[in-house]
């Protein structure tokens, strides 16, 4: 099962080469006008409602329409999320902006199962049991469809939307990390994490580079030799 406790929320993110580029870099805001915000909108009803289906059959085909949805909306930002600024808050006691905050993260953080995991740790706090329940079963359904898309090897790696989910994916399973590393070949980048255990879980995180590559190159950027993902947590 999933763990509340400050153990799991104290995993932190390190800022990479490619986060300090990100931050000086000048992205679109969505709202920069009507058009933009009306098609965000409406792609954040869609993917609201396909979840909606997901959580109702727990189907990997939806899951993964999901994850598509999420991926093409103008809210997803794999290295550049709200999730550290929401974890701040909840330490902080500052519940109602925690939750104000994941409510406006969304769709980007929907399938993310450390988004749920602290809106159930924020509803508890606020004394609202029945909420709490069901975004922690959100984040382990999160968990579960993260664990569906592959077994986990070289072969036939988890699929993930942003680092956070890897280790999301660790502490549901129970695992430490040794040891990271990245196997970069022609079609796939994938984070191959050595477990203290002696096993290892390898997460496919293509998604996330090119999504970061296309970024940079609209900025007239290219994504640095030198900056790999061992150090985003």
């Amino acid at each position: 099962m999933l763990n509340t406790n400050h153990t799991y929320l104290g995993w932190i993110c390190g800022v990479t080469v490619v986060t300090f580029l990100m931050l000086c870099m000048t992205i679109p805001s969505v709202s920069a006008n009507d058009t933009t915000e009306t098609n965000h909108l409406e792609s954040a009803a869609g993917i609201a409602e396909l979840y909606a289906n997901y959580r109702s059959e727990q189907s990997l085909k939806i899951y993964l329409n999901v994850r598509r949805m999420i991926i093409a909306d103008s809210s997803y930002s794999p290295y550049l999320d709200n999730l550290h600024e929401i974890e701040r808050l909840l330490i902080e006691a500052q519940h109602e902006k925690a939750l104000n905050l994941i409510k406006a993260s969304q769709p980007d953080l929907l399938l993310s199962p450390r988004a749920h995991l602290m809106a159930s740790a924020t509803y508890k706090e606020l004394h609202q049991d029945s909420l709490a329940a069901d975004e922690f079963l959100q984040a382990e359904l999160c968990v579960k469809g993260i664990i569906s898309t592959g077994k986990g090897t070289m072969n036939r790696p988890y699929q993930v939307l942003r680092i956070a989910d890897e280790y999301d994916v660790l502490g549901y399973l129970g695992k430490s990390l040794d040891e990271q590393s990245t196997h970069e070949t022609e079609n796939q980048v994938l984070d191959v994490m050595k477990l203290t255990d002696g096993s290892t879980i390898v997460f496919d995180v293509t998604t996330m580079r090119l999504h970061m590559a296309r970024l940079l190159k609209e900025q007239g950027l290219e994504w640095p030799d030198s900056a790999g993902d061992a150090n985003i947590k």
